[in-house]
């Protein structure tokens, strides 16, 4: 067991996860749409260790499960605080790992979190990676069943992973998020407006509305706007926030 390893046990017992929150808005108005929970942690004695770090160890270990679930949970009460508070209306994103959905309790344990939240499902949304469309048909039974109890489904980072027309047309989702990775090119590259439009079009063909992630200027905003994106999300936006 190695040392982040060790410290991320203690830290699930301890509760010593926050998560931030970063906003989404409306591409025409700027008018707040959703919100991205992002988990944080600081360790006392390495200081922050970034999730790319801990999220594959966390899944290797197992504690993907619990971490994921108290991910959800602290979602959903911060939600039901902000309606509390009179800000109604808000979506709020959680990013889901593929082994919590290969988790056959995974629902129903989602379900009663909602519930005892105090809140609906519909305002909720579950992010996965595209990679999930090479997975097995659980994994899509799953995104069905998340469906069926009304939480919506965003696909992330789109444009990284294993790209299909296929999934695209048999996953249930709502939400598809272009990488930053693209639309930090945009300004300079021709290439990347034309295939970030592309995306926007084919999803439009889809049903899905479009999220850019990683909006840092104004001149990214203008190009996504004239491209038609329906939200965007970044620093430009709105850097993430207790």
């Amino acid at each position: 067991m190695n040392k982040i390893e060790f410290a991320l046990r203690h830290a699930l017992a301890n509760n010593d996860f926050t998560l931030k929150y970063q906003p989404q808005v409306y591409a025409h108005n700027g008018e707040v749409h959703g919100i991205e929970a992002l988990l944080r942690w600081k360790h006392p004695e390495y200081g922050p260790i970034s999730p790319v770090e801990f999220i594959p160890i966390a899944e290797r270990t197992g504690l993907i499960h619990d971490l994921g679930l108290w991910v959800i949970e602290e979602a959903c009460r911060q939600l039901r605080q902000w309606e509390l508070n009179g800000l109604v209306n808000l979506r709020i994103g959680v990013n889901v790992s593929i082994d919590q959905l290969y988790d056959t309790q995974f629902i129903e344990r989602l379900e009663h979190i909602v519930r005892s939240s105090g809140i609906v499902p519909q305002p909720l949304v579950i992010e996965v990676t595209e990679s999930i469309a090479a997975v097995a048909d659980t994994v899509l039974q799953r995104l069905h069943e998340l469906k069926n109890l009304g939480v919506g489904i965003a696909i992330d980072d789109f444009g990284t992973g294993y790209s299909s027309l296929s999934y695209l047309r048999d996953f249930p989702a709502d939400y598809l998020k272009i990488d930053r990775s693209f639309i930090s090119r945009i300004e300079k590259h021709e290439s990347d407006r034309k295939l970030v439009a592309t995306v926007i079009e084919l999803a439009r063909h889809f049903t899905l509305a479009t999220v850019a992630e990683g909006v840092e200027t104004s001149r990214q905003m203008q190009i996504l706007q004239d491209c038609g994106v329906e939200y965007l999300q970044g620093y430009l936006i709105g850097r993430p926030m207790n």
